[in-house]
C-alpha cells in the first residue's frame, strides 16, 4: 500500500515563487523510483478569500510552471484520488469549465455559514487542452524518467493519465 503524502503549499511560498521546499522533496521523491508513484497529494493553502479555482490564480499556475520545469516527471507522483491531477493539469493548460450548481462562496464564507465545503460546493465540469510541445514535453520526461526506474507502467499510465483529463486520446489513432 502506498503512503499518500499532502504537501501543503502556501500562498506565502507562491508570492514568494519559493519552490525549495517543494524541489528537495522532489528530488527525494525521483530517488524513491516506483516507491514513489502517486503518492502526493497537493494542497494550496491561504486562498480562502477567493471564490476563485486554484488553476484561475495566476500565481499559482506560474508556480505549478516552474514546478514542471524543475521536475517535467512531477505528474508520475500525483496521487489521483482526489483531483489533484486535474488541477495540476489545469495549472499548466488552458482550461474551459461549466458550473454545476450555485455559485461558488469563499471556504471562509462556507466556514462562517457552517456548511460542509467539500459535500455542498458547487462541481465543475472541465476541458483542459494541453499545447502540443508542452504535452510532448511530459510524454517525453515521463518515458525517460520511467525507464531510468524500471517503471515504464507507472509512466505509461501517468501518460494514459494526461490524455485521460486533456482528451488526447485521438492522438493514438493517428
Amino acid at each position: 500500500m502506498i503512503e499518500i503524502v499532502s504537501l501543503t503549499v502556501t500562498r506565502a511560498a507562491i508570492e514568494q515563487k519559493s519552490t525549495s521546499g517543494i524541489e528537495r522533496y522532489f528530488h527525494q521523491l525521483t530517488k524513491n523510483g516506483p516507491a514513489a508513484y502517486q503518492s502526493v497529494l497537493f494542497i494550496f493553502d491561504g486562498y480562502d478569500d477567493t471564490t476563485e479555482q486554484v488553476y484561475e490564480i495566476k500565481e499559482i499556475r506560474d508556480w505549478v510552471y516552474s514546478l514542471f520545469r524543475l521536475f517535467p516527471h512531477f505528474l508520475y507522483f500525483i496521487n489521483t484520488r482526489i483531483d489533484t491531477h486535474i488541477t495540476l493539469l489545469a495549472c499548466l493548460g488552458d482550461v474551459e469549465t461549466l458550473l454545476v450548481g450555485n455559485a461558488p462562496l469563499t471556504p471562509n464564507q462556507y466556514d462562517e455559514l457552517g456548511i460542509d465545503m467539500v459535500a455542498y460546493a458547487p462541481r465543475h465540469l472541465y476541458n483542459i487542452t494541453i499545447d502540443d510541445d508542452f504535452f510532448m514535453a511530459m510524454d517525453f520526461a515521463l518515458q525517460k524518467y520511467g525507464q531510468s526506474i524500471g517503471d515504464t507502467a507507472g509512466a505509461a499510465m501517468t501518460i494514459e493519465m494526461i490524455r485521460g483529463v486533456t482528451n488526447r486520446w485521438d492522438e493514438l489513432k493517428r
